[in-house]
């Protein structure tokens, strides 16, 4: 099974977290694959965790892609990581565009209740949100899904629904809602 995250290596982005939810999985026996595809100043801090903890052989550290290896890289993965949390001054993920490419992609995303990311995906029908920081809940559903192959096919034919429903006629179309509500 492989998992994939993609953004920058900052502690806005959580990647850390990722990392602790697969180390839970690989040591209850899980036969997993970690991709992590981005650059920033968490790069050395990852590459720490990922030695000491001897995740070497299961988790890769990427850097940024141009959109078609990226889109490559999302069609030979099984599911999407998304450990958006605050950072030091409690920003958070406002939205997360790349939940929505993950789930075009046919991809379950798992990530946690922050931000603007839970708008992306439908609960239990495209993916999960867990409690943030909660890398036990997040190795979970991964867990739930490689688990039960039904579940996760259902909720990879959603996803890719899903993501179609944020196209740039929709989208439109409710900033227009919006705005004629508050005028």
């Amino acid at each position: 099974i492989s998992l994939i995250s993609v953004g920058r290596l900052t502690p806005l982005k959580g990647h850390i977290y990722g990392l602790k939810a697969v180390k839970l999985l690989v040591d209850k026996g899980y036969n997993i694959t970690y991709t992590i595809i981005g650059e920033g100043q968490e790069k050395q801090s990852l590459k720490e965790y990922i030695s000491k903890h001897d995740l070497q052989d299961t988790v890769s550290l990427k850097p940024f892609q141009e959109q078609r290896k990226l889109k490559k890289q999302l069609q030979e993965s099984d599911i999407f990581l998304f450990p958006s949390t605050s950072d030091t001054t409690g920003r958070r993920e406002t939205f997360g565009v790349v939940s929505l490419e993950a789930q075009s992609m046919g991809l379950p995303v798992i990530g946690f209740k922050s931000g603007g990311f839970p708008e992306t995906l439908k609960e239990g029908v495209t993916g999960f949100t867990v409690t943030d920081r909660n890398v036990t809940e997040m190795a979970e559903k991964v867990q739930h899904l490689i688990d039960n192959p039904k579940v996760y096919t259902a909720m990879s034919e959603a996803a890719i629904e899903q993501a179609a429903s944020f196209d740039h006629q929709y989208t439109t179309q409710k900033y227009i809602e919006l705005y004629k509500k508050f005028m």
